[in-house]
């Protein structure tokens, strides 16, 4: 039987060019639009502002085509030498210079400060601060807003400046029926355009049974036999796609050998409760003895999904999956300021078995009937649900709260605890 769940320049003698400027000087907003669009995300070469004599100025790839070693180079191995994790400092300085020499400048250039951009205010896109202490200098630029804030971009380094938004997903497993102490599989999330599907997973190892690493892709394909299983592979070594969000799945008391928790985001069975590809002991988690236990997951994206699915059943036997709870959580510099809670709902017929008897998690008040319905091919509502997400389903729909009053502020450090 199955049960489941519905991130100033030295003056030349020592001293700084000047002090912080409290009004920025604003560049124009398309042109660095432009130029942060096709230089460091990857579209293509942009010219510099034209000059007095109306001679175009070099893009950043013409100059990098200068460099020595890079002649006859394409534009796709320069972007890839600005994006590729071996670049350094020193080789991408020059570049970001000569970039930054092409900007029209304003009287005074643009902004010196002794701090750092503050993500917390909405900056011009295009905004420049020259970020400068005893120690060093870098170049941020304000890349895009954010809600009430902005993003800014270190030139040098390619890290980002932002507040942090990350979904909390938690909710709580209590064996039934098996061996050891349960399953978990076929953990999904919904989004506008449907169920994501995992697309990458960390390697299941000694050093992880209880907690690993996976990535998601939003492309309606969740659930489906569409969807292949998951890449194994170190996913916090990954450069993530526009559609793909990194994610972490926690919990305690895991039986050891190859039943990791994140394999819980693999697929065990598909929608039509059908067996998924490859599926066995390795595409489902397992915890280790009867008892209740907690799972935490965390959605590094700052958009919350619309549904939660998961199945509290695999290889070895079934838990009760209960005490959902979701919160949109925003951080900056690893400490939490705010948590928004969300509203949490059991989409019926879903949930409508008794604990007490052993059915929890079977998507209809009566499972038998539904199961013999099924094999009748009985066009019904609850037997289509049945067919849509087959067997120990648990769907959950997850809708914003009322935001008056249900706001609150945190000074923690953020983070799986």
């Amino acid at each position: 039987m199955d049960y489941g769940i519905s991130y100033i320049p030295e003056d030349g003698q020592g001293g700084l060019i000047k002090p912080p400027i409290q009004k920025p000087e604003i560049i124009d907003k398309e042109f660095i639009e432009d130029l942060i669009d096709k230089k460091l995300e990857g579209i293509e070469g942009i010219k510099g502002e034209k000059g007095d004599t109306g001679d175009d100025g070099q893009s950043a790839y013409e100059i990098w085509l200068g460099k020595e070693g890079n002649a006859g180079k394409s534009e796709d191995e320069f972007l890839a030498s600005l994006k590729g994790e071996g670049v350094s400092k020193e080789e991408l300085q020059p570049i970001v210079e000569e970039i930054v020499s092409n900007l029209p400048q304003k009287d005074a250039g643009f902004i010196t400060s002794y701090e750092l951009p503050n993500p917390d205010i909405k900056a011009e896109v295009g905004t420049l601060i020259n970020y400068v202490n005893e120690e060093s200098s870098t170049i941020y630029l304000c890349i895009r807003n954010q809600g009430k804030g902005s993003v800014w971009l270190d030139l040098f380094s390619k890290k980002k400046l932002a507040n942090e938004e990350y979904t909390k997903i938690k909710f709580k497993v209590k064996t039934l029926s098996g061996q050891y102490g349960g399953c978990l599989s076929d953990v999904l999330f919904a989004f506008s355009n449907g169920f994501a599907h995992t697309v990458k997973l960390d390697e299941s190892l000694s050093t992880n049974y209880d907690e690993g690493n996976f990535i998601i892709q939003k492309s309606g394909l969740g659930g489906t036999s569409n969807a292949a299983q998951p890449q194994r592979i170190d996913c916090l070594s990954q450069v993530l796609a526009k559609d793909e969000v990194l994610g972490k799945i926690k919990t305690t008391g895991i039986y050891r050998s190859t039943h990791n928790i994140h394999q819980s985001l693999m697929r065990y069975f598909n929608f039509d409760n059908t067996a998924a590809s490859g599926q066995s002991w390795t595409t489902c988690s397992l915890w280790n003895s009867n008892g209740e236990y907690e799972v935490e997951i965390i959605l590094f994206n700052d958009e919350v999904p619309s549904k939660f699915f998961a199945r509290g059943t695999g290889y070895y036997g079934q838990v009760y999956i209960h005490s959902l709870s979701v919160e949109k959580i925003i951080a900056k510099a690893d400490v939490i300021k705010e948590i928004i809670p969300y509203e949490v709902q059991v989409l019926p017929p879903f949930g409508t078995a008794k604990e007490n008897e052993n059915h929890a998690g079977y998507i209809f008040d009566d499972y038998y009937k539904a199961y013999y319905q099924s094999n009748t091919h009985s066009n019904d509502e609850q037997n289509n649900l049945f067919s849509n997400y087959g067997q120990f389903a648990n769907l959950f729909l997850i809708t914003p709260t009322n935001q008056k009053n249900k706001k609150t502020t945190k000074t923690t450090k953020k983070g799986v605890k």
